[in-house]
C-alpha cells in the first residue's frame, strides 16, 4: 500500500492548482490510508518507548484543525520552490491526520537509513562513556566521540551525530540546491544545545568562517565550552542567552541562573512561563558590533523560532542569509514561519526536508534569489 500511496502523492502533487483540489486530495489520501494501512515499522522506539500503542489520532480533531488553516497551508504548499518539498509537505499533512500505522512520511527513508550505515559503525565503534557529570534525557551519560569521518576529526560529548553528520541535517543538498554552512561563512547556531552543531559548523566553515552559538541553559553551556575546548575550536563565539524578539540582558545579574544535570532539548518558555531567561535579538547584537555578518541561520530553539525571525529583520535585510529553520514545535509553525518568511523577505526560495519517521525535525530551508528582491 505505501508504493502506491506514494505514487498518488506524486501524481496529485503535479496536478494541485486550486484549494479545493488541495483539501479533497490530502483528506482522500488520509482516509484510504487509514482503511488501508496498518504499519507496525513505523514507530520510533529509541525516541518514544518501545511500545507501540498503535492507531492513536483522533480523525476528526485532525481534520477539524486541518480544516481550519487550510488557506495559509495551501499557501505554503504552493510556494515551496519544488516538487520533492511539496510531496513531503503533502505526505507530512496526511501523517499529521492519520498518524504512524496509516503513513510513511518520506519516500526515500529507507535510502537515508542505508547511507547512515556506514557512519553509524564508524562513531559506534568510537563511543565511549562521557566523564561528564551531565545526563541524557533518559538519565543515561552522554557520549563520547573521538572519529574521523571525511577527513575530518570529531572529538565531541554529546547524545549522537547520526541526524547532523549521518543524513546531513541543516545540509539541504537535492536536485543541484544546496543551502548549507560553507567555507567562510559566518554562522548563527540557535540552540546550540550540547555544542555538538556548532563542532559540525565549525569543522565546515573553517578557519575564515564563524559560528555563533546560542543557548541559555548553564548546564547545555558547560558542556558546549567542553567540546570547544577539547577540539581546540577557536572560530566559535559562545552567547549564553536564547534568540527572541525582545532583548533582556542589560541586567544579567538579576536573572536567575538555571542549573541542570540532565540535558533539556526540548526546554522552551513556553513550558516554563515562570522562569526568567536571557533573551536577546540578532538586531540588537548586531547593532552593538557584537556580530559582524551573517550567511547562515540555524534556529531549532523549542517553538521559538517565530520570534527569533521577527528579532532579525534587520539583519536578514542587510545579509540575506541561508536559512534553516525548524518546523514542527508548534502546530500553526508548518504555516506561521514560512507565511512571515515570504511576506517579509521576498528574496527567498523555499524547500523542505526531513530526518525522522515521525512529525519532528522537519526543516525549512530558505535560499535568497537576489533576482527576486
Amino acid at each position: 500500500m505505501l508504493k502506491y500511496f506514494v505514487r498518488q502523492i506524486i501524481m496529485r502533487v503535479k496536478d494541485i492548482q486550486d484549494l479545493k483540489t488541495f483539501y479533497f486530495s490530502i483528506v482522500n489520501s488520509s482516509a484510504m490510508c487509514l482503511k488501508n494501512n496498518n504499519f507496525t515499522d513505523n514507530w520510533d522506539s529509541n525516541r518514544f518507548g518501545v511500545r507501540d500503542p498503535g492507531y492513536n489520532k483522533n480523525f476528526a480533531y485532525e481534520l477539524n484543525e486541518f480544516t481550519g488553516s487550510i488557506k495559509e497551508l495551501f499557501q505554503v504548499f504552493r510556494m515551496l520552490s519544488d516538487e520533492y518539498s511539496k510531496e513531503l509537505f503533502f505526505s507530512y499533512l496526511c501523517y499529521r491526520m492519520v498518524g504512524h500505522t496509516a503513513v510513511k512520511i518520506s519516500s526515500d527513508w529507507e535510502k537515508r537509513i542505508a547511507a547512515t550505515t556506514s557512519f553509524n559503525q564508524v562513531a559506534q565503534n568510537s563511543k565511549t562513556e562521557s566523564v561528564l557529570n551531565m545526563l541524557d534525557y533518559n538519565g543515561n551519560k552522554l557520549n563520547h566521540y573521538d572519529f574521523i569521518w571525511e577527513s575530518t576529526r570529531y572529538l565531541i560529548d554529546c547524545i549522537n551525530l547520526t541526524h547532523i553528520l549521518g543524513m546531513g541535517q541543516y545540509y539541504y543538498d537535492r536536485n543541484n540546491i544546496r543551502i548549507a554552512p560553507e567555507t567562510g561563512d559566518y554562522i548563527i547556531d540557535g540552540g546550540a544545545f550540547l555544542g555538538d552543531t556548532a563542532c559540525i559548523f565549525s569543522n565546515s566553515v573553517g578557519e575564515k568562517g564563524k559560528v555563533y552559538a546560542f543557548d541559555p541553559l548553564d548546564g547545555h553551556c558547560d558542556v558546549i565550552r567542553h567540546n570547544f575546548n577539547q577540539l581546540d575550536i577557536d572560530n566559535c563565539v559562545l552567547f549564553q542567552y536564547g534568540l527572541s524578539n525582545t532583548t533582556n540582558i542589560e541586567d544579567l545579574a538579576a536573572l536567575p541562573k538555571i542549573r541542570i544535570d540532565q540535558c533539556a532539548p526540548g526546554f522552551s518558555l513556553a513550558n516554563n512561563p515562570k522562569i526568567s531567561l536571557p533573551l536577546v535579538s540578532l538586531d540588537h547584537l548586531l547593532a552593538k558590533g557584537d556580530i559582524e555578518r551573517i550567511d547562515f541561520i540555524k534556529l531549532d530553539i523549542e517553538g521559538s523560532e517565530l520570534n527569533a525571525l521577527k528579532g532579525a529583520t534587520e539583519v536578514i535585510q542587510k545579509f540575506k542569509p541561508k536559512l534553516a529553520i525548524s518546523l514542527y514545535h508548534k502546530p500553526n509553525d508548518l504555516h506561521e514561519i514560512p507565511l512571515y518568511i515570504s511576506s517579509n523577505f521576498s528574496f527567498y526560495s523555499l524547500y523542505i526536508d526531513h530526518y525522522t519517521i515521525h512529525q519532528e525535525e522537519l526543516v525549512l530551508y530558505c535560499m535568497p534569489n537576489l533576482e527576486k528582491d
